[in-house]
C-alpha cells in the first residue's frame, strides 16, 4: 500500500479536527485514509506511519537513520543524541545501571517517603480538580526520580531545580520560543547549572558503605569510567533521565487514576489484589502478570507517554518492495494512533485492563509493534523500568490510601504537549480507606 497524500491547506474539515490537537488529526487520518499518509501543509511534508510493520522498520531497521534536536538543551545523553556512532557503545555500558535489581532497590528506598508524601498531598473528603491532581502526579515523579538519582538526602533546592528545569523546557517548546529561547531563560539555565553542580558534588563526596544505597548518578559515573566511555556526558545522561521521565510518568499516573475513578469496579479489583497479594510491592509493575501492570499497560495504550515520535531520516528506508521513505524526510510514528485503531485492537477506545492479562500476548504485542509506549529497537527507552516502577508505586500506594471517584459525571479530552495532558476540568472526591 502506497502513501496516500492528504493536503491540509484549504481543507476546513481537517482543520476543524486539527483544532482538537495533532494527535486527533493523526488518528482521524489513520481511520479515514489508512496506515500510510503523506501529510502536506504548504511546503512541509510529513510521513505518518501507523502500520506496526512500518513502525518496526523505522525503529529497528532504520535505527541509525534519525536525529533528535534536544542535545543543545540537555547535553549528550541517550535520549537527546540518537544518531551518533557512539550511541550503541554508551547504551551497552550503562544499561546494567537500570537493571531490575537496581529498580527493586529504589522501590524499597522510596516506599516509606512516598507514603508520607502522598498523605501530605491530600485531605480526606476534599474535592480535587483535574489540574491539581495532574500537578500532584508530576510532583510525585519528581520526588521519586530525584531520590533515585541523588539519594534520600537530596536537598529540597535540587528537587525544585529539577521541576524548574523541566517546566522551562516544556513551556519553552510549547510557547514557541525554541531552543535558543529556552537556553536564554535565566530560570532554566540557573536550574540546569544547579543540577550540574550537584552531580559533581554527589559523585565527588560519595563514600561506599556496605548495605547503603548507591545513588544512580554515582553508578552512572563509575560505569562510564570503568567502561572507558570517554565520549559520554554524565551531565547529559542525568538530564536525559530527569528531563524525559518526569512529566510523562506523571501523566500516566494521572490518566490511570482518572480511568479508575470512571471504572470503580476496576479500582476495587486492583485494591483487593494489592491488599491481599503476597507479591512484593517492588514487583507490582516490573512483572507483567499482575493487575497493577495490567492497569498501567492499558493506561499507556490509551494515553502513551510519548504520544508521537518524530524522526528525520538520514538515509532512505524501504518499508516493503517499491515503498520507500526518502532520505531527509520527516516521519512520525504515533503510539496514540496505532494503539487506538480497530485494525490493531478490539474496542480500542474502551478501558479494559484485562486485555493485558496474558503475558505471552503482551510480549507479542511489543514484538509486533502494535504496542510501543516506550519506542522500540535500539532506542527503546532505557529508563522504562524506572518509569514503570514509579507509576506502579504511586498508583498502588494511592489506591491503598484512597478511594477516588468523580464528583459528577464528566469526561476529559486530551491535549498534546510533551505528553497528553487533560483538557477540560472535572473534580474528584478522595475517601480515605480503612487501614
Amino acid at each position: 500500500m502506497e502513501f496516500k497524500e492528504v493536503v491540509l491547506d484549504g481543507n476546513d474539515a481537517l482543520k476543524a479536527v486539527r483544532q482538537r490537537g495533532l494527535h486527533e488529526l493523526f488518528l482521524h487520518l489513520a481511520k479515514t485514509s489508512g496506515d500510510r499518509v503523506l501529510l502536506r501543509s504548504g511546503a512541509n511534508l510529513l510521513y505518518l506511519c501507523a502500520r506496526p510493520a512500518d513502525v518496526k522498520s523505522i525503529f529497528a531497521s532504520g535505527h541509525r537513520n534519525h536525529r533528535k534536536p534536544l542535545n543543545d538543551i540537555m547535553g549528550d545523553g541517550l535520549f537527546s543524541v540518537s544518531s551518533s556512532p557512539q550511541h550503541k557503545e554508551t547504551r551497552q555500558a550503562i544499561q546494567p545501571v537500570y537493571s531490575n535489581s537496581k529498580i527493586r532497590e529504589i522501590s524499597h528506598l522510596i516506599a516509606a517517603p512516598l507514603r508520607r508524601y502522598l498523605a501530605e498531598q491530600f485531605v480526606r473528603g476534599e474535592a480535587v480538580d483535574s489540574e491539581s491532581l495532574f500537578e500532584a502526579a508530576k510532583k510525585s515523579c519528581v520526588y521519586i526520580n530525584t531520590i533515585a538519582m541523588f539519594g534520600l538526602d537530596v536537598p529540597p533546592a535540587i528537587v525544585a531545580a529539577v521541576s524548574e528545569m523541566h517546566r522551562g523546557m516544556t513551556d519553552g517548546f510549547f510557547n514557541g520560543v525554541g531552543v535558543e529561547g529556552i537556553l536564554a531563560d535565566p530560570t532554566f539555565s540557573g536550574a540546569k547549572q544547579a543540577i550540574h553542580d550537584h552531580i559533581a558534588t554527589v559523585v565527588a563526596r560519595h563514600v561506599a558503605t556496605e548495605g547503603a544505597y548507591v545513588p544512580l548518578v554515582v553508578e552512572l559515573a563509575q560505569t562510564l569510567k570503568d567502561n572507558e566511555v570517554g565520549h559520554a556526558d554524565l551531565n547529559g545522561e542525568v538530564l536525559s533521565l530527569l528531563g524525559s521521565g518526569l512529566e510523562t510518568a506523571g501523566a500516566s499516573i494521572f490518566w490511570a487514576l482518572y480511568e479508575l475513578a470512571r471504572h470503580p469496579q476496576e479500582q476495587e479489583r486492583l485494591h483487593g489484589w494489592i491488599t491481599t497479594s503476597d507479591v512484593a510491592a517492588s514487583e507490582f509493575s516490573l512483572r507483567r502478570d499482575t493487575p497493577v501492570a495490567e492497569v498501567i499497560l492499558e493506561t499507556l495504550r490509551l494515553y502513551p507517554s510519548g504520544w508521537a515520535m518524530y524522526r528525520q531520516m538520514m538515509e532512505q528506508v524501504e518499508l516493503e518492495p517499491g515503498i520507500e521513505i526518502p532520505a531527509g524526510a520527516r516521519v512520525c510514528v504515533s503510539p496514540y494512533v496505532t494503539h487506538r485503531i480497530e485494525r490493531q485492537w478490539a474496542e480500542p477506545e474502551r478501558f479494559l485492563p484485562s486485555r493485558f492479562a496474558d503475558s505471552a500476548e503482551v510480549a507479542q504485542a511489543y514484538a509486533q509493534y502494535r504496542f510501543f509506549p516506550f519506542a522500540g529497537g535500539h532506542h527503546r527507552c532505557i529508563g522504562e523500568r524506572l518509569a514503570l516502577m514509579s507509576i506502579g508505586m504511586v498508583l498502588s500506594e494511592f489506591v491503598c490510601q484512597y478511594r477516588i471517584a468523580l464528583c459528577a459525571p464528566g469526561e476529559l479530552a486530551t491535549q498534546n504537549k510533551l505528553c497528553l495532558e487533560p483538557l477540560g476540568r472535572v473534580e474528584f472526591k478522595l475517601t480515605t480507606r480503612a487501614q
